[in-house]
């Protein structure tokens, strides 16, 4: 019958322990799941957040430039062309005073205005520096504000942090000083209840043991009951021993098969682990060498085409001949051709730059491609020399 039961129980044992087993395993698959997909999230959600304020930042950044760049190339064509509105009034008001005056009074004027145009740049540039100047103050004082701000709120945010820091060190040390004295208190109490219980029990079992005796010593038939109650009592006491140990038997014998299976799934996923990383490694290997294989393309082709570029496909000789075609216009296609040219070349390269910037005989690249644009019409043709020559202006400045 003993044996039959250990093998019951045994068997019981190990049907509930497989079962608990399978429910573990699955309830750490679906939690290892549910972080993974968690993890992901907040991974795609912080991307996300940072690309769109990139976005954002980028496209404001490029917008505001070439606002600048074209705010800045209109006041240059604006301040030019009024400039030149200006001399050719100023040289048709010279030409009647002289036709129409003599020479000395026609010398005065010219002093007069002369000295009217000093007065005008000189109060012109005393009024652009003082508005200058209180841009910059009032910049400068934003600018104070902001880092008074921002120095308020961090130091502000350190005296709290601060401030919690020590309040829950206080409260810490009270709730240890708290369990302390109550764990002292508590002590006390229960060494005095064990004193006294000690005590009562010492009397009541020397008051017990002395009847038994005196029983025993006056009743021989209480002797005999006394020494079976005895043996059944040993009796009792070795069986509850067999049935100790036999239980703990069996949790030693559960706990190793525990130990064991726990021990085989750790080295199951150690293995899956390291085979997964391996797999991972490969894959970034292998997207980083089509990568580096796809630069070396690029490098090799950057090579040849510079081995291949002639002398005269270079920006500064596109430059020399599309600078001299302006000069001596006979087709519009070829204009088009020629100032998209000096964009490209004024895009790319400083030197362009300055080379529209430089002219014989007083007469610069650039003026001659306001003339052009000053020439142009509506059409649409027209309408794109125009534009194109917009944007050399707006390289150049």
């Amino acid at each position: 019958a003993l044996v039959i039961q250990t093998r019951v129980r045994g068997w019981l044992t190990r049907r509930k322990f497989v079962t608990h087993l399978v429910g573990t395993l699955t309830v750490q698959r679906w939690w290892r799941a549910t972080l993974a997909a968690r993890k992901q999230r907040r991974q795609f959600l912080v991307e996300r957040q940072s690309t769109v304020t990139l976005q954002a930042w980028w496209r404001q950044v490029v917008a505001r430039r070439q606002f600048c760049r074209q705010l800045a190339a209109g006041r240059t064509l604006q301040g030019w062309w009024r400039t030149q509105l200006a001399w050719r009034r100023m040289a048709r008001v010279r030409w009647a005073v002289l036709m129409v005056q003599r020479r000395w009074r026609a010398r005065q004027e010219s002093r007069r205005q002369q000295a009217r145009y000093i007065r005008l740049r000189s109060a012109a540039v005393t009024v652009q520096a003082w508005w200058r100047a209180r841009q910059a103050r009032a910049m400068f004082k934003v600018q104070v504000g902001a880092v008074i701000v921002m120095q308020k709120w961090v130091r502000g945010w350190s005296a709290r942090r601060f401030v919690e820091r020590k309040k829950s060190a206080l409260v810490a040390l009270q709730k240890a000083i708290r369990r302390l004295a109550m764990a002292k208190r508590c002590r006390k109490e229960f060494l005095e209840s064990r004193r006294i219980m000690t005590g009562l029990q010492a009397r009541s079992r020397g008051l017990l043991a002395r009847r038994r005796f005196l029983r025993l010593q006056d009743d021989q038939e209480y002797r005999e009951q006394f020494r079976r109650e005895a043996v059944v009592r040993e009796g009792e006491r070795r069986q509850q021993a067999a049935k100790t140990i036999t239980q703990v038997m069996r949790v030693v014998v559960e706990r190793r098969r525990f130990i064991r299976v726990k021990k085989a799934a750790t080295t199951i996923q150690k293995y899956w682990r390291g085979h997964w990383h391996r797999n991972v490694e490969m894959a970034k290997w292998t997207s980083l060498a089509n990568r580096l294989s796809v630069i070396s393309e690029i490098r090799l082709r950057l090579e040849e085409a510079n081995a291949a570029a002639k002398p005269e496909d270079s920006l500064g000789a596109r430059t020399a001949s599309a600078i001299d075609y302006i000069f001596a216009i006979k087709d519009v296609a070829q204009l088009i051709c020629a100032v998209k040219t000096l964009d490209v070349s004024t895009r790319l390269s400083i030197d362009c730059c300055k080379k529209m910037t430089e002219g014989l005989s007083g007469v610069t690249p650039v003026a001659q491609l306001v003339s052009l644009m000053t020439r142009c019409n509506r059409s649409v043709p027209h309408m794109e020399v125009v534009s194109t020559i917009l944007d050399t202006l707006l390289n150049v400045s």
